[in-house]
């Protein structure tokens, strides 16, 4: 016992003779404090060279397998808590501090190996530290990771219920028709309140295992100070912050483009879509649909002119079709139920004599679309050189019709079937509809001919993937909550040009700063259609003025307030009476990068005077570098508005893992279930080898099956 109880101190601080005689005489004091029992004599200074001390005294050379094995270290670190600085603290107020964060893990599942390499990392640093005399504080934390999680969770349901989109049931949500056939995810089935609660014993029951898994590494984290990114102390930042921001100006709401799913029914963030190459013909298998649905095919069809030139009837266009009618290709043919007009170079010849012509909606009877001309817009070498304007569900088409002073029509609900058209393809999945479109304007004589993207010029386009999902990513214009990013981004910049900041690499301030270019970045897009999140602290007034329950034309009638109560305050100030309105909380969920963006404070307590605060600003974050943008320098933003400084001194960004096909760990959903697994046969013949040819540097180290 005796033996088993030093073992932990020299784990704890490092090697032999690297204490200073005042970290010993601080670490004999712990000791006798916490193990009173086997505290021999009176004396307060350790000798280095003391074999009660030193469990590598009797070993010739360093001997890993004596210090690796956690059940015999990390029960007595958390009783010795060698990680705590509070005790350090105390003795010696002037203590240097050097605080770091652990990149919170999602509770989505298990660990894998990028989070091993990210925590190695961070733990050399830390004790590196420690070994110069510093007091480090290192925190551990996971977070609730809204989109993700919820997403997990719900293919854990459709599991357990051995459920498949065929015999789901219909989505039968107010934005939806009823003969849509994309099945409902079983947050919808459950409810709110039940699905949140199984989405609290999933993060239960993962906690535990993450726990394991960072235990099993022998990390010196402080686990008295484990933080979850969704408890009360940081939903009240999360709110506060919020609020800040808003009274600030710096927080609306706008109707805007954002990247929609429409399985999971929400906006995500431009981090959760992949995109694919795609340039021939591919059958892919999309949520909600039974079959696979082709993609990488070009449809070309054509709208009948309204009384063309007389002087071009007997003419032919270049693709066989004579001038009563145009030809145009697109990838995208349910989105022409949504044309408002169609557009082409005002220089190129062909279509200059149609100019100023309308032609004919073939679905729509009664709509006339004008033929305009745009310079930028049109490239007559691609396709027919003619391009439908379907403002409704492209941002590039919004941006012409508002030169041109279009209407917007959107054909798309929330969960991607056609609405609002008082067609025959009302309530059709738009896949569906895709295939539907084809059968009717061949029977009309309209549709010309099919091939695959890259058959004219190896051309390839691009298809925005959900990385949660696996849906196809639908542009859509929606009223969401945004932050204006243009003076926040302004100051991370100066952040790091007036090294206030330090990036390493070094090659990383060129980046930062590429990035937080006015012109390469947009506003941030905060509010997701989830059920697990922090709720947006808003509440929407409705009076009698009102029209709708869903009305939400102007922002005045969005009350931003802590509570409800605090909304009902503001109200009763502004001349109004209880019974002349109802409040209604927004149901959307913040998105989980907001949160994030506030963790180097938010663990120590802001927005209240904690004494916690002592340890902010941090001394270093350490993260992967395809998050510099979208963690790490929002964190820097809001962390410079809302406290005053940069919320940490030095970033360090790392490597990604890579497999041979070329997908990074980091991301990969299927991956989740694959952690830390080693092939002990394939380590072992390569220990070998590396043995032969170096046997005086490889060691044998423990391999421990987590």
């Amino acid at each position: 016992m005796q033996n088993q109880l030093r073992i932990p101190l020299y784990l704890g601080y490092g090697h032999k003779k690297v204490f200073t005689r005042h970290q010993l005489n601080i670490i004999s004091i712990r000791w006798k404090t916490v193990c009173p029992e086997i505290s021999h004599d009176n004396e307060t200074t350790v000798s280095t060279s003391s074999p009660r001390w030193n469990i590598l005294h009797s070993e010739p050379v360093y001997n890993p397998t004596l210090v690796e094995n956690p059940n015999l270290c990390k029960s007595l670190w958390d009783r010795l808590q060698l990680f705590n600085p509070d005790k350090t603290l105390a003795l010696n107020h002037n203590e240097s501090i050097v605080s770091m964060i652990l990149p919170p893990p999602n509770i989505t599942g298990t660990l894998h190996v990028g989070h091993a390499l990210t925590c190695t990392i961070q733990d050399a640093i830390a004790r590196c530290y420690r070994m110069h005399g510093k007091t480090v504080l290192w925190v551990p934390g996971m977070d609730h990771a809204g989109i993700a999680t919820q997403s997990v969770v719900e293919r854990d349901l459709l599991k357990q219920y051995s459920l498949n989109s065929s015999q789901f049931p219909i989505n039968q949500s107010k934005s939806s028709a009823p003969s849509c056939q994309v099945p409902s995810n079983p947050r919808l089935l459950l409810g709110r309140e039940n699905f949140i609660q199984r989405i609290w014993d999933w993060k239960n029951q993962h906690a535990d295992l993450i726990r394991e898994q960072l235990n099993s590494l022998g990390l010196c984290l402080d686990w008295s100070r484990e933080f979850f990114t969704l408890s009360p102390s940081h939903s009240e930042c999360v709110t506060e912050a919020f609020l800040r921001l808003y009274n600030a100006g710096l927080i609306y709401q706008s109707e805007s483009f954002i990247s929609w799913c429409c399985y999971l029914q929400t906006a995500i963030s431009d981090i959760e879509v992949e995109f694919r190459d795609i340039s021939e013909s591919k059958f892919l298998n999309i949520p909600g649909y039974e079959k696979p649905i082709e993609f990488g095919i070009m449809d070309y069809f054509a709208y009948r002119v309204i009384d063309p030139p007389k002087s071009s009837l007997s003419e032919c266009n270049h693709s066989g079709s004579r001038w009563d009618e145009i030809v145009i290709a697109t990838t995208r043919l349910e989105t022409m139920l949504a044309s408002v007009a169609l557009v082409v170079h005002p220089d190129d010849k062909r279509y200059q004599h149609l100019i100023g012509c309308y032609v004919e909606h073939p679905f729509y009877p009664n709509e006339r679309l004008p033929i305009i001309a745009d310079a930028q817009f049109v490239q007559p070498e691609i396709g027919t050189g003619v391009v439908k304007l379907s403002p409704g569900h492209s941002q590039v088409d919004w941006e012409v019709a508002k030169r041109h002073q279009l209407p917007i029509k959107h054909v798309f609900d929330n969960s991607g079937c056609i609405t609002n058209t008082g067609s025959e393809f009302d309530g059709l999945p738009r896949f569906i509809a895709r295939q539907r479109l084809v059968e009717q304007l061949t029977n009309l004589g309209l549709y010309k001919r099919r091939q695959n993207i890259g058959a004219n010029g190896g051309r390839t386009a691009l298809l925005p993937i959900c990385s949660r999902s696996g849906d196809i990513i639908e542009p859509m214009i929606k009223k969401q909550w945004f932050v204006r990013t243009k003076n926040l981004a302004e100051a991370a910049v100066k952040a790091v040009h007036s090294n206030q900041l330090e990036l390493f690499p070094a090659n990383q301030k060129l980046i930062w700063s590429e990035w937080l270019k006015p012109t390469n970045h947009k506003d941030w897009c905060i509010s997701r259609q989830l059920y697990w999140g922090h709720p947006i602290p808003a509440y929407k007034v409705i009076t009698s003025n009102s029209k709708s329950n869903d009305d939400c034309d102007s922002t005045d009638r969005w009350i931003v307030a802590r509570s409800i109560n605090e909304a009902v305050n503001i109200l009763t100030d502004s001349g109004l009476q209880s019974n002349d309105y109802q409040l209604i909380p927004d149901p959307d969920v913040l998105d989980t990068w907001f949160s994030s963006a506030l963790l180097p404070f938010s663990v120590f307590g802001w927005p209240n005077d904690t004494k916690e605060l002592r340890f902010y600003p941090l001394r270093l974050i350490e993260s992967g570098q395809d998050i510099l943008f979208f963690w790490i320098a929002r964190m820097v933003m809001l962390g410079v508005f809302l406290t005053g400084q940069v919320p940490f001194k030095t970033v360090c960004t790392s490597k990604l893992i890579y497999l041979i096909v070329g997908y990074h760990l980091f991301l990969s959903i299927d991956w989740n279930n694959r952690v830390f697994r080693i092939n002990y046969s394939f380590v072992c013949v390569n220990f070998y080898i590396y043995h032969r040819h170096y046997p005086s540097i490889i060691i044998k180290c423990n391999m421990i099956k987590c």
